[in-house]
């Protein structure tokens, strides 16, 4: 027979003594885990928003202005990143990310993707209208590829040099002014895909995600305030929730990647554009 050296009241105490210690234990893992996931980490701010700042000054020549960076990851699992938000002083409107990698000591950036794509943006915008006039609005045109050795280099330079590393995705709109003519729309979206991605790249290595939508004859305003009052991401702007109230009639999406490109070639003419018209067609997938 064992017989316990405490008596109950004792027992009571040594219970709820192990209770307090097990919930202090589980209160500071848990404050640890969402410190370290919200990038709460203000020991070395000031010295790791000096050495972004030195990085991108070394890096591209100029000065950039570098907010001060905040941490994600964990530290209790090792792996922690911080990242600033940041412009060059000679252009405010253009706003990159820079990122430093705890455990390797890397930098990265988005300076020269952004620059690209700004750039880009600006040229498409042009050749744009010369194709449909003011009855368009690019919304989004991206460049992701990124290369310091060509830092130099304009957006000119590496689209006529570098296509084949390069993926863009564009999307725009097309304001119907009247029933929508699948066969004349696409022989327009064809001159803008053919002029600058087909052609672009004789070794058809370019990758892009094509995208054009049609907003309905009479609905520009109300897609106008819809766009100015919403961002990109958060749904407000998509292909579902424009059908879903009115304003899109019909839709292209043409996806080029060279590893599927034996299932999914390139356009050939305005006839392969005009069966990719996704509702009317009833395209869904790929």
């Amino acid at each position: 027979m064992i017989i316990s050296i405490f008596n109950r009241e004792e027992r009571i105490v040594i219970f709820t003594f192990k209770l307090k210690s097990i919930a202090i234990i589980c209160f500071v893992a848990i404050v640890s885990l969402i410190l370290g996931f919200c990038g709460i980490d203000g020991k070395n701010t000031a010295e790791i928003q000096k050495k972004m700042t030195e990085y991108m000054k070394s890096t591209y020549g100029k000065n950039f202005v570098v907010e001060k960076p905040k941490s994600t990851g964990n530290g209790g699992f090792g792996y922690v990143q911080h990242v600033a938000k940041a412009y060059p002083e000679d252009d405010k409107e253009l706003k990159i990310a820079i990122t430093w990698d705890k455990n390797s000591g890397e930098f990265t950036d988005t300076y020269l993707a952004t620059k690209w794509t700004k750039q880009g943006t600006q040229e498409m915008e042009n050749k744009l209208k010369a194709v449909y006039g003011d009855s368009f609005k690019l919304g989004t045109y991206k460049v992701y590829f990124s290369d310091k050795n060509l830092k130099d280099l304009d957006y000119k330079d590496i689209i006529n040099k570098y296509a084949y590393r390069m993926r863009i995705n564009i999307t725009y709109y097309v304001f119907l002014d009247g029933n929508l003519s699948k066969e004349y729309e696409a022989q327009r979206a064809y001159r803008i895909l053919k002029e600058n991605f087909i052609d672009i790249d004789p070794t058809e290595e370019l990758q892009y995600i094509f995208v054009v939508e049609y907003i309905k004859n009479g609905k520009k305003l109300e897609f106008d305030n819809l766009y100015s009052e919403s961002t990109e991401g958060d749904g407000a702007r998509s292909v579902d929730n424009l059908f879903k109230l009115g304003m899109l009639e019909d839709w292209i999406r043409i996806t080029y990647t060279p590893s599927l490109k034996d299932k999914y070639p390139e356009m050939k003419n305005a006839e392969d554009v005009e069966k990719r018209f996704r509702i009317s067609n009833n395209i869904t997938g790929y």
